[in-house]
């Protein structure tokens, strides 16, 4: 089940890839939404990506230094929903903030 409510990400779920993003960018972020998507713990997402707690209460799992997957948690089934491609405002992540998984 697909669970995001960006229609650029669902397409690229869904295909692979989509026309107006880059093919490297629409490989990256497939293959960590997916993973996003299966995770069912903190702990398995801490052993492939980092997370940035957002001032909005969701999360992000950097994909590069300019893009990431936001995510809300489910705490009462364990899972990543509400998923989207966003891009880092203003400056790149340097890696610097506190990750908390």
């Amino acid at each position: 089940m697909i669970s995001t409510d960006d229609p650029i990400l669902s397409l690229i779920l869904a295909c692979g890839g989509h026309p107006d993003t880059p093919a490297k960018l629409a490989s990256a972020a497939h293959w960590k939404a997916s993973l996003l998507l299966a995770a069912r713990s903190w702990s398995t997402i801490g052993g492939f990506t980092s997370v940035l707690r957002l001032p909005d209460g969701r999360f992000a799992a950097p994909i590069d230094a300019r893009w990431a997957i936001s995510f809300a948690w489910d705490y009462d089934v364990s899972r990543a929903f509400a998923l989207r491609l966003v891009r880092f405002a203003g400056e790149e992540y340097d890696g610097g903030d506190e990750p908390i998984a």
